[in-house]
């Protein structure tokens, strides 16, 4: 399996330019509709070793949001249907990363992450609190 840090951070991209641009590392700055729609082009044009590394890096990103929104629901208490989405996010995510990561299919990857975007559109706002 591939590791985060073997990216260089030189290359994380500022926001500038064509958000699915594969070939060079995108900082994740939440989990909105047009975060996770830009990381999904990414993943749909990613066909080299370093950009599967760069999607693997932006996915460790979007877990750690998710994995952020899950401790805050639970510290609130919230144990019902916002732990549960979260958590049935935070797996989608994982499968997601083990695509790109352990079987180099960043098609399939993308294709996951679609299936799972209604998450983010239905519970964004609650997320990215």
């Amino acid at each position: 399996m591939r590791r985060a840090m073997d990216v260089y951070p030189g290359n994380m991209k500022s926001g500038w330019g064509n958000p699915g641009e594969p070939d060079r590392l995108n900082a994740i700055r939440g989990l909105d509709d047009a975060q996770v729609g830009a990381l999904i082009q990414r993943l749909e044009n990613s066909h080299t070793l370093e950009h599967l590394i760069y999607r693997e890096a932006e996915l460790d990103e979007v877990w750690r949001f998710v994995e952020a929104a899950l401790r805050e629901a639970a510290r609130q208490g919230g144990s019902g249907e916002l732990g549960e989405v979260l958590t049935a996010l935070r797996e989608a995510v994982e499968k997601v990363h083990d695509l790109v990561g352990d079987d180099d299919d960043a098609i399939a990857a993308a294709q996951e992450l679609r299936r799972s975007i209604f998450l983010v559109r239905k519970y964004g706002n609650l997320i990215n609190r």
